[in-house]
């Protein structure tokens, strides 16, 4: 198992860490703030966007990086914070792209920010436009079904 640092105070000690599961498809994210209890996320498979998103967004936003993800942390123009800045989007990246199958991950690694990634993913993952496509030909399909079923049957004796 691999320890990954998730805090950003230190890149020696670290109170919290992900723990690549055996199964290899699953991340556990371990003693958040030392606290007792053990999430586990379904890593990015290609199929799983809704239910890995849900469990994604509870994980940053429980870090207070929210804003990573949504694009309201912006990245600031005093250089000052930039570098700040430029750390905690890296830190941001790596754990998404660490709760993704590798082949799926690797394709994230040049995208410049957190929410570049998200995107990306939830357009070519989420399925959002297929769903509603599958939901009109389902509708078409029962509509057609109905419309057969009225028609008088020909029947010859």
């Amino acid at each position: 198992m691999t320890d990954v640092p998730v805090n950003n105070q230190s890149s020696t000690t670290s109170e919290s860490s992900y723990n690549e599961a055996e199964s290899n498809s699953t991340m556990a994210l371990t003693g958040l703030d030392n606290a007792s209890f053990q999430l586990m996320v379904e890593k990015l498979n290609g199929r799983n966007f809704k239910e890995w998103a849900q469990s994604i967004k509870l994980v940053i936003d429980g870090k207070g990086k929210l804003g990573y993800l949504t694009g309201e942390t912006h990245k600031p123009t005093d250089s000052a914070l930039l570098q700040k800045w430029k750390s905690e989007n890296s830190m941001v990246t790596a754990w998404l792209v660490n709760f993704m199958h590798p082949s799926i991950g690797k394709t994230y690694l040049f995208l410049p920010t957190v929410k570049d990634v998200w995107d990306d993913a939830k357009e070519m993952y989420s399925n959002s436009k297929n769903s509603s496509q599958i939901f009109e030909i389902k509708s078409r399909l029962c509509r057609q079904n109905k419309e057969k079923e009225m028609l008088p049957t020909n029947t010859q004796k």
